[in-house]
């Protein structure tokens, strides 16, 4: 296991961090700060964020999805909103060209392109008899995998055709327990269910199951370069899927509830804001 810790100019930004985030927390508009730091501040209690792999930033506020490409460089932004389908409950910007935005209390997929305009009309699980939609991911621009709850199973979709193309097994039984699943990430490698209970049960392009990652009590995480990445005990981990290698980055001064890393950048997401560094393992 390696357990990094940040250089020293690292730490004498982050102490600057610091200062940044009590001048967040306290305004009410974007905060814009030296090109190392970036602060978004959060409106909405419930707000969350994603990003993509071009280093774009979502953030989720109810009904509303706004997206920074840049966030970094520039102050451009747009917006998505669609209130008649209620509160995204989920966002999934894997394909950038295809972002996935999930309505529960509809039961509802809605796919919009990179510039958040929408591409499809709303996908309905429920002409497929998939009734309680839980969970979505997408993997590819005409690939959405699900989880349901009323059958316990995850469903991969095709968009195009709207049928079910595949499904998993029953994900009780593959646990040998009761669990209550709750995130759910996918990419062209596999489809990775959260089950805080026991860990990240891991599955193939068909559904058929893998193993376990014994992670437990997740409730977010994001897999990159074939790595787990999630934020415990204090620290940004890396957990790679394939082999026994484990990683660690302390960060000082900051608790973030939820991260995401992507090639330059490290984006956390605290209480009242969305903190944008420079990616701290970049060189090592």
């Amino acid at each position: 296991m390696k357990c990094y810790h940040l250089r020293p100019m690292w730490h004498s930004k982050l102490l600057f961090l610091l200062a940044v985030l009590v001048t967040a927390c306290s305004a009410n508009a974007q905060v814009v700060q030296p090109d190392t730091i970036k602060v978004f501040k959060l409106r909405d209690a419930n707000a969350f964020m994603s990003t993509d792999h071009l280093g774009g930033l979502y953030i989720v506020e109810r009904n509303e999805v706004t997206k920074y490409p840049n966030p970094m460089t520039s102050k451009k932004r747009m917006r998505f909103s669609d209130p008649q389908n209620g509160e995204i409950a989920h966002i999934d910007a894997f394909n950038p060209l295809a972002i996935l935005l999930l309505y529960k209390p509809f039961n509802l997929i809605q796919i919009v392109d990179n510039q958040l305009n929408r591409s499809t009309a709303n996908i309905s699980p429920e002409q497929l008899n998939i009734m309680d939609v839980q969970l979505a991911a997408t993997s590819d621009e005409n690939t959405v995998w699900i989880y349901d709850q009323s059958s316990d199973q995850l469903h991969r979709l095709n968009i195009d055709r709207r049928r079910v193309a595949f499904q998993s097994q029953i994900i009780t039984k593959l646990a040998g327990r009761e669990v209550e699943p709750n995130y759910l990430v996918a990419n062209m490698n596999g489809v990775y269910l959260n089950c805080p209970e026991i860990g990240i049960l891991v599955f193939d392009f068909f559904g058929n199951y893998k193993k376990l990652i014994p992670i437990t009590g997740l409730k977010r995480f994001q897999v990159k370069h074939q790595n787990i990445v999630y934020w415990q005990d204090g620290m940004l981990q890396l957990q790679s899927i394939d082999f026994p290698k484990h990683s660690k980055v302390t960060i000082p001064g900051i608790n973030p509830r939820h991260v995401r890393l992507e090639d330059k950048y490290l984006f956390m997401q605290t209480k009242d804001a969305v903190v944008v560094i420079l990616n701290p393992l970049d060189g090592q």
